[in-house]
């Protein structure tokens, strides 16, 4: 096989292997896991706690002070 013919394998490959991610992409079985995905960015963050007297107390039981 020459280079020729490689770079002429590769480009199909590779046109073909695009063409099934867009096939996929647009199916509509994978319509509600995007929807879900969309979502993320709009969710609230759980809270996040500034206590950290539980956290020294779990430093000095274990006496890593």
């Amino acid at each position: 096989m020459d280079l020729a013919s490689f770079h002429s394998f590769w480009t199909v490959l590779t046109v073909v292997a695009f063409i099934l991610l867009v096939v996929w992409a647009w199916s509509g079985r994978q319509e509600r896991n995007f929807n879900e995905a969309a979502q993320i960015p709009l969710r609230d963050s759980p809270a996040v706690t500034t206590d950290t007297s539980a956290d020294a107390a779990a430093v000095k039981e274990n006496g890593h002070e």
